[in-house]
């Protein structure tokens, strides 16, 4: 009989739910009869307190940033909420608990720290036995990871997994396998034809802009302040789901110096990357993860407080990514990098060490072997 595997991310169109159907993909490579659903636990589970939550997210991050940043991964807050999340995690098990009935999992793979705690506090509540993996997708786990029910811990670094150890979990659970990204980004295609396939001029200096599924950051303003660069460029733009913003820089393009190219949300970014000698992005996890598959060199600009300014501290100290501290700062720091092409080359080659391009399968293998 098939195996039966849950796959629980947060929020459609995000950095978790790609993770989530990387992982799918991973899984149905090694056994193509496993039986595979993938949900939003948060929407699932209490899908009005869903919107209201990532509303509530996004008005923090645009009005009061900081209280973000000291929310995320504060002891005293954790421990402050510890009630609310408990309630939280009930009535969310609560729902979900119907679907784990009827579905009746022998694995569950989670993408997000929240579903993580949700079924890992559900285990303990209720005894159930089904193997719990949790698969980060930042470069630092924040302390709402661990748990003691979860089985399997897949990380991005070894620097990871020893926070996880020192944090209390058992080393034998956590596996340094990289953030779950698509098996395409470990292709290699021809640049000149992919160029041309693209209608791309051939040998113009290119540079990607990219602002994660909700086309976050002043974009605009990046474009305007490319029209500082001098050198010849040609630009390319993805604003995501973000059609507001589309809508605006394709308003905005006959007033730009360089070639620009404005895309919505598209599924090429492997040959949007391919192409590309310069990344200019917030730093997702599965965005810089992608990047350093295809040893592109990254320019960070407007993290996120708390899980992006850390991916900021580990790819700058990794010496793959430079950050921009204002969008102002952008055209001096992309002069620098162009006018000094081995900078660019040795950024390429510290990317190296940093690929996981096989890092799904890796996620399934190890996510399959709790079920011998």
């Amino acid at each position: 009989m098939a195996k039966r595997i849950l796959i629980f991310y947060l929020t459609k169109g995000t950095g978790h739910h790609a993770a989530a159907l990387a992982v799918r993909h991973g899984l149905r490579q090694i056994d193509p009869s496993l039986e595979i659903a993938e949900y939003d636990s948060f929407s699932y589970g209490n899908p009005v307190l869903a919107k209201i939550v990532l509303k509530t997210y996004f008005g923090v991050l645009k009005t009061t940033p900081g209280l973000w940043e000291w929310m995320y991964d504060n002891p005293k807050f954790k421990e402050r909420t510890s009630g609310i999340r408990e309630r939280l995690n009930r009535r969310n098990a609560a729902r979900l608990e119907t679907l784990l009935n009827e579905f009746r999992p022998d694995l569950i793979v989670c993408t997000q720290g929240f579903s993580c705690g949700v079924m890992g506090d559900y285990k303990t509540r209720t005894g159930a036995r089904f193997p719990l993996v949790g698969v980060i997708t930042d470069f630092v786990a924040h302390r709402y990871w661990a748990h003691g029910q979860v089985n399997l811990y897949c990380v991005p670094t070894p620097q990871t997994r020893n926070a996880l150890i020192a944090g209390g979990v058992s080393p034998e659970k956590v596996r340094v396998t990289g953030i779950p990204i698509e098996a395409i980004y470990k292709e290699q295609p021809n640049r000149a034809a992919l160029s041309a396939h693209l209608g791309l001029r051939p040998d113009t200096t290119k540079v990607l802009i990219m602002g994660g599924s909700h086309g976050m950051g002043p974009m605009g303003t990046i474009l305007k302040r490319m029209n500082k660069i001098r050198r010849p460029l040609e630009l390319m733009i993805v604003t995501g789901i973000n059609e507001r913003l589309h809508h605006r820089l394709l308003k905005l393009q006959p007033r730009l110096e360089h070639p620009t190219h404005v895309y919505g949300f598209v599924k090429n970014i492997p040959d949007l990357m391919s192409v590309s000698d310069l990344l200019v992005t917030k730093p997702g996890g599965l965005t810089t993860s992608e990047a350093l598959c295809k040893r592109l060199p990254m320019i960070i600009c407007n993290p996120i407080p708390g899980q992006e300014v850390r991916n900021t501290d580990f790819l700058v100290e990794s010496r793959v990514a430079v950050k921009a501290e204002t969008v102002y700062d952008l055209p001096p720091i992309i002069e620098h990098l162009l006018s000094r092409t081995e900078k660019i080359a040795a950024m390429r080659a510290r990317c190296e060490p940093l690929r996981r391009p096989d890092s799904a399968h890796d996620i399934a293998a190890a996510a399959l072997q709790l079920l011998r």
